[in-house]
């Protein structure tokens, strides 16, 4: 019960090593907008987020895998992503989602609520309903995370290209 009705709470940040939040912990914070669950997180605990009316774009990280009952209930969520590391759904009547129906791309298939179908989806608003948008899975390896190598071999890839441009250019500006 953290910050459970703090109800001027608009903003949160939750940091990248964040491993548990207890139950209710921002419910009722009314003025609460936007959330992101970082991929350090992996359970969404009962009511987390219940009656947060003002909430509408939720990113939920790859490394949460649990979603308890009644997470999102009362919430006026517009866009949300649901990562893919999702393996448990509380999908009885109380459920995680208990207000919110999804729907696949065409907009008229109402999605189960399940793991399967929901994890890593990107909902968005369409119509009034949210509606898959696109899916991401995992790279291969699994953990979500693009190797570091890759990554530096791009940053020394877009440095070479912009600095032959920068060449090019002076060198047409002399002549």
């Amino acid at each position: 019960n953290a910050f459970s009705s703090c109800s001027s709470l608009a903003s949160v940040t939750l940091g990248t090593g964040l491993v548990s939040m207890g139950q209710n912990v921002f419910k009722d914070c009314t003025s609460l907008t936007s959330i992101t669950i970082p991929d350090s997180l992996t359970l969404l605990d009962h009511a987390a987020f219940q009656g947060c009316t003002n909430l509408a774009d939720v990113h939920i990280g790859n490394g949460v895998k649990t979603i308890r009952s009644n997470v999102f209930w009362n919430c006026n969520i517009a866009t949300i992503y649901i990562g893919y590391g999702l393996e448990e759904l509380d999908t009885s009547a109380t459920g995680a989602f208990r207000t919110t129906t999804f729907y696949d791309k065409d907009g008229t298939t109402v999605l189960e609520k399940t793991p399967e179908n929901l994890k890593g989806g990107l909902f968005e608003t369409v119509g009034g309903k949210l509606v898959l948008q696109s899916r991401t899975s995992p790279p291969a390896g699994g953990n979500g995370e693009f190797p570091l190598t890759i990554v530096a071999v791009a940053a020394v890839a877009i440095l070479a290209v912009v600095g032959a441009a920068a060449y090019f250019f002076m060198s047409k500006k002399k002549a």
